[in-house]
Parts: structure tokens; C-alpha cells; sequence
């Protein structure tokens, strides 16, 4: 057991062996999401985690925009989050929530699955979105904090056809074959999310989908801007110049940003990203407006 009582916080975590994360970076991030009460291996505490951390990190493609790589090694990811208050896409946030609940103590495995896109098949495409199945007390839950502007921000049991409310809108998961799909519903219809299997994922796979979506000129990460969060309010996305406001149960206010100050300060304020440092962002920014 490693007693975190020297960090001013008076819990304990238990040591296990295989994990990344250390007991300093652990207690960075609980810190950063606003963790309250003790971390354990419990419903409430994968809920917490969950929630909190879909309300402190956006998602975004910042770094594919303009051109910089998206590194899968912990330290990076953490410092990136955690340090310099930035946010990420899927492998970036459900590599970091992976080894977080490995350091509390759950069981936990990587998953891929492909995501539906208007007007293709889905045998075409690719397995690019990274989730992470977490297994508590013999049952099964999906956790995803990387999937953008549907984060289910609670955790979604993993049992078929059924409706399982979050903090914002209603999921389900339904099977299909050898595949589950997991839905969300919008504006009274259920919407397909992705399709995924249980098969474990390993390094080597998840460093590959990430080439590829960071790095591959068909990828639309690459010169679309993308970012997502949600609020206690709301949920807020942007694509490219596109400011969208999202209210349950009602309809979704549109707001056209004209100039590169605009989206500047809508990235800063509306997603809580620092983009100082980033080079020749205006540039990619200007080529959106």
C-alpha cells in the first residue's frame, strides 16, 4: 500500500504490479479533475472519474491540425492534460483513464472499435477509437472519456438493449452478430456511435490506429478542426468555425465564428485549451474562417 498522506491527502492506494502510473502522477490528476472523497475500486469511483474528467479535458485535434505528432507514452499524455491544460483525442484520453484505473485498481482492458460515418459502410472503415472495458464485481462497463461530442459521462453497463441514463443524454448498447453496438438517443432516435468486440488491444495496435488517424493525409484530423466538452449546462463542440451549443431536450444553437480572434477565445474559454505555444495554429486556424 502506498500512503499518500505526504501529499496532504489521506487515502491509501494499493500497490499492483504492471501499471505505469505512478502514485505522484495519480494523485496530479485526481487533483486536476477535482476528485473528491477516496479513490477505490468501486461504481461510485469509476462514475466520478468518468464524469469529472469529461468536464475538465476537451477533446481536440490540435495537435494533428498543425502538425505535430500525438505521442501514446503516459508521461507525455499526462503532462499535456495535466500540465500544460491541453486536451486530446481518444488515444490520448482513454490511454491516460486506462492507467489511471490500473493504479486504483481495476480490472481494465483496451479496446478498438470503428466509427460510424455518414455514407460509408461500416466493413470499410477502420478500427480507429479507443474504449476501455472495465470489469467491477463480474460485471462489465464501458468507459470512453475520448469519443468527442457524445462522451457518455457515466459509465454504460455492458449488457444488451437496454437504456441506461448518464448525466446527459440516454445510451443503450445493442448486438449485432459478434459485434456490440453502443446508440445514443437524439432527438427521440437512437443514434449508432460504434461498433466494437471484446478483443483485447495491445500497444502495437493502438500505436498503429494512432498513426493513422494523427498522421494520414485521408484522415479528417488532419485539416478539420475538432473539439468537444461537456459542462454541467451543456455540451459544446466545434467543427472547424462551427460553435455548437447542446442542451438536453432542446434544439442545438449554431453560432458562426468570422475571424481567427473568435476562435481563439472560444478554444481558451468555451474548452479550457491553452494554445499559446502551439506553432503556426493561426495559420490553420485562418485556412478554417
Amino acid at each position: 500500500m502506498h500512503n499518500l498522506a505526504l501529499y496532504g491527502l489521506k487515502f491509501v492506494i494499493p500497490t499492483r504490479r504492471n501499471y505505469k502510473m505512478n502514485q505522484k502522477l495519480l494523485l496530479q490528476y485526481l487533483r486536476r479533475i477535482k476528485f473528491q472523497g477516496t479513490p477505490d475500486v468501486s461504481l461510485k469511483t469509476l462514475s466520478q472519474i468518468i464524469l469529472r474528467h469529461t468536464q475538465t479535458f476537451a477533446f481536440e485535434n490540435l495537435n494533428p491540425l498543425v502538425g505535430l505528432p500525438v505521442s501514446l507514452e503516459l508521461e507525455t499524455i499526462a503532462h499535456k492534460f495535466i500540465v500544460e491544460h491541453r486536451g486530446g483525442y481518444c488515444f490520448e484520453h482513454n490511454r491516460l483513464l486506462l492507467e489511471v484505473f490500473k493504479a486504483i485498481g481495476f480490472e481494465v482492458r483496451g479496446l478498438l472499435g470503428k466509427v460510424y460515418a455518414k455514407g460509408k459502410r461500416i466493413e470499410d472503415l477502420q478500427r480507429t477509437h479507443m474504449i476501455v472495458l472495465v470489469s467491477l464485481d463480474g460485471k462489465n462497463f464501458i468507459a470512453d472519456v475520448g469519443f468527442g461530442g457524445f462522451d457518455p459521462t457515466s459509465p454504460i453497463r455492458l449488457v444488451c438493449n437496454r437504456i441506461q441514463k448518464t448525466t446527459k443524454e440516454n445510451f443503450r448498447i445493442i448486438k449485432e452478430r459478434n459485434h456490440y453496438i453502443l446508440q445514443i438517443m437524439i432527438q427521440s432516435r437512437w443514434v449508432s456511435l460504434y461498433l466494437f468486440d471484446l478483443q483485447e488491444q495491445y500497444p502495437p495496435d493502438f500505436k498503429i490506429a494512432n498513426w493513422y488517424t494523427s498522421a494520414h493525409p485521408d484522415s479528417s484530423f488532419t485539416y478539420q478542426l475538432k473539439a468537444a466538452i461537456a459542462t454541467e449546462e451543456c455540451r459544446y463542440t466545434l467543427f472547424n468555425n462551427v460553435l455548437s451549443t447542446h442542451y438536453l431536450g432542446k434544439k442545438s444553437v449554431k453560432e458562426k465564428l468570422t475571424n481567427l480572434s473568435s476562435i481563439r477565445r472560444v478554444l481558451q474559454e468555451n474548452f479550457k485549451i491553452r494554445i499559446d505555444d502551439l506553432p503556426n495554429l493561426d495559420k490553420e486556424l485562418q485556412k478554417l474562417i
